[in-house]
């Protein structure tokens, strides 16, 4: 009796000293609830709500950067409904800028954890979107009606009823939140592109109608960065018309590569373009976890670690990518090649409205492969996100695999020069790291 008492003593001084420590207080300490474990449950419960998500994106086919603003507080706020049913892990409040400290559970009563994430997604949902259309609310609305219903068979009314409560005082606080970090002040900044008359170098749309695309999201909070400059990134190669020029030579590369792309070449270009009905670049990344975590078959507690770190990488790099193609505001390939090289050159893919360094495709795929990599190891896996629009599924030896072909997709469109893609994969998987350095999901003695 005298030594249980010294070992419980000795784990309460334990969890006092670790909630100490930790910033808000933002450690569980020891798991006393009474609740069964999040480990108990299939990740299912939390993919349903994420393909959710992807599908809204399909339906509303925005620009790139919001969605991956929007997946990113889903991403935050599943792993937040599940924490206190897994031992000794921390809250992302207290790590992530300004995230609040979230609700805390009764610990003598009973939770239901995918009542909790039912109960906080659709406020999540709402809260990080510009619109959502009718289609999309009624699936929000199916998907929780179902949960729920299941869940009241499964666990019973009352404990239900408390989970979804617990859930939405959670999504409450995330979206309060998301709407302090700079989004709708950005909605109304107007922007005026540098003339190329300034600058030979400098970026103009291609394509009639277009403005220049969230100029702004490099201003928005990030979720670790204190500020896309704490990581330094190098300028491009120096700008330079002679033909005898590095910059040249990736320009003429591009002409080259277009004149012989393979069938091959033509079909990763359009697999990783991700634009109309699709889930936009970030998307494909969610939905890669989506298909994996039931391969290699990630509980509901190890899914949440899983789309916790992907959705800040998610988060961080647009806007660290975002910072930097308006700080360099490099031409793309389309305006150089027409006004150096041959005027009736014309890219594969459609150019997008936004300056060319570093590509958007390579720091996104280049963090979030870093940090499943770090995650999960080097799973090999089949990509079947685009079946749905007619594209055949792509196998991958690892995320990196997947990450490097998500770049280089870009150089067979015709729309980045190579040491946009090179350093952006490079210097995505420097974001990556830094976040799994400062990022701590579970105490480790």
């Amino acid at each position: 009796m005298k030594i249980k008492t010294i070992f419980l003593l000795l784990v309460f001084a334990s969890a006092v000293l670790l909630n100490s420590c930790s910033d808000q207080n933002t450690i569980t300490g020891v798991n006393n609830s009474i609740s069964p474990p999040a480990s108990s449950f299939d990740g299912n419960y939390a993919i349903i709500w994420m393909d959710v998500a992807y599908r809204i994106i399909a339906d509303q086919n925005p620009a790139p950067p919001p969605p991956s603003r929007f997946y990113s507080y889903c991403c935050v706020a599943i792993y937040e409904c599940v924490l206190h049913g897994m031992p000794m892990h921390y809250s992302l409040s207290g790590q992530l800028n300004e995230m609040p400290v979230m609700p805390m559970i009764d610990p003598d009563k009973i939770y239901d954890w995918p009542s909790v994430i039912a109960g906080a997604m659709p406020i999540v949902m709402r809260g990080s979107i510009d619109t959502l259309y009718i289609p999309s609310v009624s699936l929000i609305n199916t998907t929780y009606n179902t949960v729920y219903q299941e869940r009241v068979i499964a666990v019973g009314q009352e404990v239900t009823d408390r989970s979804i409560a617990y859930g939405q005082a959670i999504g409450r606080k995330i979206s309060d939140w998301a709407s302090t970090d700079r989004f709708r002040e950005t909605r109304t900044m107007r922007y005026v592109t540098p003339p190329r008359s300034q600058n030979p170098a400098n970026w103009v749309p291609c394509n009639p109608g277009d403005s220049a695309c969230e100029p702004y999201w490099g201003t928005l909070r990030p979720f670790v960065l204190r500020s896309p400059r704490d990581i330094p990134f190098e300028s491009n190669v120096p700008f330079s018309t002679e033909s005898n020029s590095e910059f040249y030579k990736e320009a003429d590369e591009l002409v080259e590569v277009s004149h012989h792309l393979t069938i091959e070449d033509k079909q990763i270009a359009n697999y990783w373009n991700d634009k109309q009905h699709t889930g936009t670049p970030s998307g494909h990344w969610i939905s890669i976890i989506n298909q994996v975590a039931p391969q290699i078959g990630l509980r509901l507690d190890r899914l949440a670690e899983v789309y916790a770190m992907e959705g800040i990488a998610i988060h961080d790099a647009f806007i660290y990518c975002w910072y930097n193609k308006y700080k360099y505001n490099l031409l793309r390939p389309e305006t150089y090649i027409q006004d150096y090289i041959n005027s009736n050159w014309y890219p594969y893919i459609l150019t997008p409205a936004f300056p060319e360094y570093p590509s958007g495709h390579s720091v996104l795929s280049g963090a979030v492969s870093e940090v499943m990599t770090s995650m999960l190891g080097n799973v090999s896996f089949t990509d079947r996100t685009h079946t749905y629009i007619g594209f055949s599924p792509r196998h991958f030896n690892s995320f990196n695999d997947a990450a490097n072909e998500a770049g280089f997709s870009r150089l067979y469109g015709g729309i980045h020069f190579r040491a946009a893609i090179v350093r952006g994969l490079d210097i995505g998987r420097v974001v990556g790291r830094y976040i799994m350095e400062r990022v701590h999901l579970k105490y480790s003695p």
